[in-house]
């Protein structure tokens, strides 16, 4: 019952979108007394691509056997640099999408029935959300074709369900859950 303990944690300290294969870093070391790290999510507050600097707020760590432990900032800063500055001369989307519209298409769906044209699919649902986003096109709206690589399903009693494409290296075959997982966008 025992959370895995981060032993080391340090961010690359200068990022520069604008050149190629710009990544931020992070050094993470850590240790867990049985079972290993499964996973560890960093979070910041702030635009990526915007200009300044910025500071990893909190990090996350959760052992095999699904043990978590939080880390606040302060924490983090004892570790090692959670500070990092991006430099970006070019354009960068300061500006967040706004949700336009939504409608659910499929408000009814038997669990007992199969999906029309197939022999034993399940049936579809379908839903459309429309978003505006009226950021700079040099990196909000990036032309293209793009695979929808997650789903993550809410109920209201508060239970999540993640699921991941296997086509983005998942274990989900989404092309048993929709007529299509590729998304195009155009100028």
């Amino acid at each position: 019952m025992t959370p895995p303990v981060l032993t080391k944690f340090t961010a690359t300290p200068l990022l520069n979108p604008g050149l190629a294969q710009q990544s931020l870093s992070v050094l993470i070391k850590g240790t867990d007394d049985l079972s290993g790290i499964r996973n560890v999510s960093s979070f910041y507050s702030g635009r990526l691509l915007q200009p300044g600097v910025w500071t990893i707020d909190e990090a996350r760590v959760e052992d095999v056997v699904g043990n978590p432990g939080k880390y606040n900032q302060a924490a983090l800063a004892a570790l090692g640099n959670t500070t990092f500055t991006v430099v970006n001369t070019g354009a960068y989307d300061a500006v967040a999408p706004t949700f336009a519209s939504g409608q659910v298409l499929t408000p009814t769906v038997s669990l007992s029935a199969i999906a029309r044209g197939t022999a034993n699919q399940a049936p579809f649902i379908g839903v459309r959300v429309v978003a505006a986003d009226t950021g700079s096109t040099a990196v909000a709206g990036v032309a293209g074709e793009y695979e929808l690589c997650e789903l993550i399903l809410w109920g209201q009693a508060g239970n999540v369900q993640v699921l991941a494409s296997a086509a983005c290296g998942g274990s989900t075959d989404f092309s048993t859950l929709f007529a299509t997982t590729k998304i195009t966008l155009t100028p």
